[in-house]
């Protein structure tokens, strides 16, 4: 059966993580050996999702959609995360490109962001097997958790801190789980709040690209969409190549 609550999992009464005593990795280990039903789950429910997903294009679309479902799910993933949702509107703006619409974008930015979530969530501790990767991971998890207990209020708000992140456009719910983990917060509610914030800043993003569309015309809004993107990403590699010039992060 679930422990009901995550605390047991990540401060057992005798071996807490407070004391040093016990470590992210035992942590991780102790969590699969009292939840198992929540550990499979987490693993299951993606195998799922992404089978079903695959059977239902392939029988509704054919196997060219598949390879383009995939290509989108790799493009949130890696390049553009949920601002993709806005881009649903290329085939208003272009009569010759065929792409999903902004509401179809918006269910597989979740579908994204739900698997990968629940991945990182609940088995980001296979980092530690790395030699000196999980070394660091498991000092700075035991650290920060140690730090948090002495703050209830302050780890109280760290959750809300989590929504407030993942629902910023280019963030995710990965960056939101890494977070969570590396805090020692308790991996429900760590998912919990990134998924809310995956889910309120796509509707954000959603119902503001429908009113840009609607206010300038399909075309005149993909080209400022465009240019405002290219201006977010020009600005983070400005700062990052001054902070590496000036030997200071950006």
């Amino acid at each position: 059966m679930d422990a009901q609550n995550d605390d047991i999992v990540l401060i057992p009464p005798n071996d807490p993580i407070a004391s040093g005593e016990l470590s992210a990795w035992k942590s991780d280990w102790y969590y699969r050996r009292e939840n198992p039903l929540s550990w499979w789950l987490s693993l299951a429910i993606p195998l799922l999702l992404t089978f079903g997903l695959l059977v239902y294009l392939t029988i509704d679309k054919g196997l060219a959609s598949v390879g383009q479902f995939f290509g989108t799910c790799f493009v949130i993933i890696f390049v553009l995360g949920k601002t993709i949702i806005a881009g649903g509107h290329i085939d208003e703006a272009s009569e010759e490109i065929a792409f999903y619409s902004p509401s179809e974008l918006l269910a597989i930015v979740i579908y994204v962001d739900l698997c990968t979530t629940l991945l990182v969530v609940y088995h980001l501790g296979v980092i530690l097997r790395l030699p000196l990767l999980g070394w660091l991971f498991d000092r700075l998890v035991t650290a920060t958790t140690r730090l948090l207990l002495k703050y209830p209020r302050l780890r109280k708000l760290t959750y809300f801190g989590i929504t407030v992140l993942v629902a910023m456009p280019f963030a995710s719910g990965p960056s939101g789980g890494i977070l969570g983990r590396i805090l020692g917060l308790e991996r429900r509610a760590i998912f919990l709040s990134a998924m809310i914030g995956t889910t309120i800043g796509s509707l954000m993003i959603l119902f503001f690209s429908d009113l840009l569309f609607a206010a300038l015309g399909p075309k005149n809004a993909f080209v400022i969409l465009l240019i405002a993107v290219g201006a977010i990403f020009a600005l983070f590699a400005t700062r990052w190549i001054l902070g590496k010039r000036n030997g200071t992060p950006a």
